[in-house]
């Protein structure tokens, strides 16, 4: 399966990029490829998102994703009222895991 990692650093709060990301309809705001992008659903486990991304001669091609995994991040509001420590290691991360069906 394809894997993409990359660490930037945003000035917002962590819970707004993680709701940010956790929304694959905001990819199209940051990933030029994505020509269409709609949710079928509300944002959980197993939601499945149409996508069409372009391909070539200038084709879209169907790329649709499933959201496998929303791994809260460990910075949540929740945890510090609790007073926990901060992420294991010191790492903050957000895990989103989606599963890309590629139909033809």
């Amino acid at each position: 399966m394809p894997h993409a990692q990359r660490t930037i650093v945003i000035a917002r709060p962590p819970a707004e990029v993680y709701a940010f990301f956790a929304d694959a309809e905001n990819d199209k705001s940051w990933r030029p490829g994505v020509a269409l992008i709609r949710r079928e659903g509300p944002l959980a486990v197993g939601t499945r998102y149409t996508q069409r991304i372009a391909g070539p001669g200038g084709r879209q091609v169907a790329a649709d994703v499933e959201i496998t995994a929303l791994d809260q991040p460990c910075w949540s509001p929740a945890a510090r009222a609790r007073r926990e420590p901060a992420c294991r290691g010191g790492q903050r991360s957000l895990a989103v895991r989606r599963k890309q069906r590629t139909r033809r």
